[in-house]
């Protein structure tokens, strides 16, 4: 059942409010609804202005972690973070606190937050939030293949990841 006029790319329960979001060319819209809602939110925020392409939702001390990332000449990752206490439904309650360059979002847990390197060693990368900021990039060991699939989706790029055998894409 739809709950408002986000779709879900994403979610995480924050709290006792469900926080989602999703991507498009107007940026990471979100919403929150309480876990007893019975309709829709007032208002969606737009976390991180930027065009967006994958989504992610985390948590820090009650408040919203929102990721997107951007593929212009390459991905550039983005995380915005609304504190607890702040209407995660407004706009206004996020601020920038990661701006991570050829890294493509993998996804987002709690305050962890995992990208993959897009050039180099095309290392899978994991920071852990403090409240403020992201700390050092620990790269994640083991073997790590990276195939670009393209996705159903017009005008978007989807990402597969295996450490089986290489994807085969065929048109």
């Amino acid at each position: 059942m739809r709950v408002g006029s986000v779709g879900v790319a994403a979610a995480a329960l924050i709290g006792s409010h469900i926080v989602f979001s999703a991507g498009g060319p107007g940026g990471a819209a979100v919403e929150s609804i309480p876990v007893t809602a019975t309709g829709p939110p007032s208002t969606t925020a737009v976390a991180i202005k930027k065009e967006s392409f994958d989504n992610a939702v985390g948590s820090h001390k009650g408040g919203a972690l929102i990721g997107s990332d951007f593929l212009g000449t390459d991905y550039t990752s983005y995380v915005a973070y609304a504190p607890s206490g702040k209407d995660f439904n407004s706009s206004a309650s996020y601020h920038t606190v990661g701006t991570f360059a050829h890294e493509q979002l993998i996804g987002m847990s709690g305050d962890a937050l995992l990208t993959v390197q897009t050039t180099g060693k095309q290392a899978l990368l994991l920071r852990l939030f403090n409240g403020s900021k992201f700390g050092t990039a620990h790269v994640v060991p083991g073997t790590f293949d990276y195939r670009a699939v393209v996705a159903d989706l017009p005008g978007y790029l989807q990402f597969g990841y295996s450490a089986a055998q290489p994807l085969k894409v065929t048109s």
